[in-house]
């Protein structure tokens, strides 16, 4: 099996110790409710609502483009 570099293996870790510390939020969280999102107005959900649609379609078109972007120029191949 190939050795990773120490850069690797730390970014790795750090990953990890990320995803564990998002899983543990999440069911720390998960019996809290959403008291702040129940006490807006109709008026102000609906704000909400339409500046989560317009940051989640930027954070997708960003996400195709690295991907593109990615694909094209392949950092990670070993030639």
């Amino acid at each position: 099996m190939p050795r990773c570099s120490s850069t690797t293996q730390n970014v790795a870790t750090l990953a990890m110790i990320y995803a564990g510390a998002c899983v543990v939020y999440l069911v720390l969280t998960r019996p809290l409710g959403t008291p702040f999102r129940d006490s807006l107005t109709e008026a102000q959900q609906r704000i909400k609502r339409d500046s989560v649609r317009a940051r989640r379609d930027a954070f997708l078109a960003g996400l195709a483009i690295s991907a593109m972007v990615v694909l094209c120029v392949r950092p990670f191949s070993v030639n």
